[in-house]
């Protein structure tokens, strides 16, 4: 669900019953924040906690049991460019104790992908792109493309962002992984996924213990490393990720809402719109100036903020 304060709720009114706001997600990402306080990649969390997830953000470095049993108690697991990969690899009892872990894990930092870090894939080899080559997609008809035109190079990466591109691993081949995308400029892997059970590669005794894929996404600016830096192509690209990772056939709820959430000085002629679920059958539209009856109408009771029931 979508929470906008003063414009607009986008609601699933289908199969609301099995929607994932009860499922968890760990964000894991480093102390790093701006001058104002803000995580340096609280762009990614705003997301995956517009779509209704719960989020549990934070370093989980010390493989502690506590630590342990929310990692293996989650429903999806993703580790951010905002992170140092050093922390996550101090010796092979650790590195085996986060690649045996059951829960998908969904990778956005190519620095603990390498051979020398979680051995996704046998290279140490990385490249901060400045040029901002297309993605070509190599799968077409895997689930995170849904929705997606695949017919031509895509771009994913927002430009205007100014902080150059997340870090490109310089491979084209991924062992026993299977490559859903790369760039277009040099076959440059860009999303890849693994399925547990086999070794990531040959030479290397790490085997996933459960679903794995790199997405590669999040700026690369030292100081602002990880800061959201999707297209709306990218972001429903990612969504679809997340949801496929989840074990779902297609998104669940509403997203990419426009205007966006929190757009203050928005036109009165203004144009609403938003990406849909893919499992939902309608939404409803809720406006007012008043955010508690924005966010608790419903159909049988309005609160003058319905406007437009069945869309």
């Amino acid at each position: 669900m979508f929470k906008k304060l003063f414009l607009l709720v986008v609601v699933l009114i289908f199969y609301l019953a099995t929607s994932s706001y009860s499922q968890t997600v760990v964000w894991i990402n480093q102390e790093q924040r701006d001058p104002q306080g803000v995580y340096w990649d609280q762009g990614f969390i705003d997301l995956l906690e517009g779509l209704g997830f719960e989020v549990i953000n934070g370093e989980f470095a010390d493989l502690t049991d506590e630590n342990l049993e929310i990692l293996n108690n989650a429903d999806l697991i993703l580790l951010s460019r905002n992170s140092n990969s050093a922390n996550y690899a101090t010796d092979d009892t650790e590195i085996t104790a986060w690649n045996s872990i059951e829960t998908p894990v969904m990778l956005l930092s190519t620095w603990i992908a390498r051979n020398s870090r979680w051995q996704w894939v046998d290279t140490t080899t990385i490249t901060e792109y400045l040029d901002e080559s297309p993605m070509v997609v190599v799968d077409e008809q895997h689930p995170i493309f849904d929705n997606i035109p695949t017919d031509a190079p895509l771009d994913i990466i927002d430009e205007s962002v100014g902080l150059g591109q997340t870090s490109f691993l310089i491979i084209t081949e991924v062992g026993n992984g299977m490559i859903l995308a790369k760039r277009e400029a040099d076959d440059v892997v860009w999303i890849v996924e693994w399925a547990p059970g086999l070794p990531f590669y040959d030479g290397t005794t790490q085997i996933p213990g459960g679903k794995r894929m790199l997405f590669i996404a999040g700026g690369w600016g030292g100081t602002e490393a990880g800061r959201y830096n999707l297209t709306d192509t990218g972001t429903q690209m990612f969504v679809n990720a997340v949801y496929y990772m989840l074990g779902a056939t297609s998104r669940l709820n509403a997203f990419l809402p426009k205007p966006t959430d929190g757009q203050i000085e928005v036109p009165r002629d203004a144009s609403m719109s938003w990406t849909e679920g893919g499992l939902a059958a309608a939404h409803n539209v809720y406006m007012g100036t008043d955010p508690t009856d924005v966010n608790e109408a419903t159909v049988d009771d309005p609160r003058g903020v319905l406007v437009s029931a069945g869309q």
